[in-house]
């Protein structure tokens, strides 16, 4: 994903959306390293997470801010692989447990393949099933969306191979939303209402589905139309 990601840019905070623009990665000293990666995510400290100016690559000092009134959240896209998933499982509950005792704001969102028990004696399933369980069930898990397959779509990584841009996925995915205790606050209120938790998950799911919209049929029409035209012209 690096080719895709290196469209961030490096800069660590971009005024405009008020969000750092910046990446880690799970080989930072191979090819990611070519394309802007901030670093090793396995290496970052709790600290790194919490900050909302963390330092890098191309800014080696962090900002000195009030944490109080940041929030920290970060999207989480690990390769596909039942050991890094484990892994990188186990580092944000760390990172969640570490901003739970700092009483400070941190959010993960996941995007991972759903794994099921064993589902038609796939290895791969079987051995991601332990980690995605604990995620979706920890105390820390806000919301779980599962996108069924076909009905949602991804870029292609290979896309400078292919005539198209965009893929269709043959596969369902999970959106897990992992969030510390002072996070979960911040969108639901101490009081902790179920109908403001309802409210904010079904606006939250919306989102996403929209989002995540295959644009696979609509790209292929539209080379379509571009052919028929071009051919019309001639």
């Amino acid at each position: 994903a690096s080719p895709l990601n290196v469209g961030l840019g490096n800069n660590i905070y971009d005024a405009k959306t008020q969000e750092n623009n910046i990446y880690l990665s799970a080989f930072p000293r191979d090819i990611d390293g070519y394309f802007d990666s901030s670093g090793d995510f396995f290496s970052q400290t709790s600290d790194w997470f919490l900050s909302p100016f963390p330092a890098t690559k191309f800014n080696t000092i962090a900002k000195d801010v009030s944490y109080n009134s940041q929030r920290c959240y970060y999207e989480v896209n690990p390769p596909f692989s039942p050991g890094l998933i484990t892994k990188m499982s186990q580092q944000l509950n760390m990172h969640l447990t570490a901003a739970d005792e700092a009483q400070r704001s941190l959010t993960f969102v996941v995007i991972i393949p759903t794994a099921h028990d064993n589902k038609d004696g796939d290895i791969l399933h079987s051995l991601s099933y332990c980690s995605f369980q604990n995620m979706i069930s920890s105390r820390h898990c806000c919301h779980h969306v599962v996108l069924s397959r076909r009905t949602h779509g991804y870029i292609e990584g290979s896309q400078h191979c292919r005539l198209q841009q965009f893929k269709e996925s043959q596969f369902e995915t999970s959106v897990i939303v992992l969030q510390s205790e002072v996070a979960m606050r911040e969108i639901f209120g101490a009081t902790n209402n179920d109908n403001c938790k309802d409210m904010w998950k079904k606006q939250f799911e919306r989102g996403i589905r929209e989002s995540f919209l295959s644009k696979h049929q609509i790209e292929l029409e539209e080379r379509r139309e571009t052919k028929k035209r071009k051919s019309l012209e001639s």
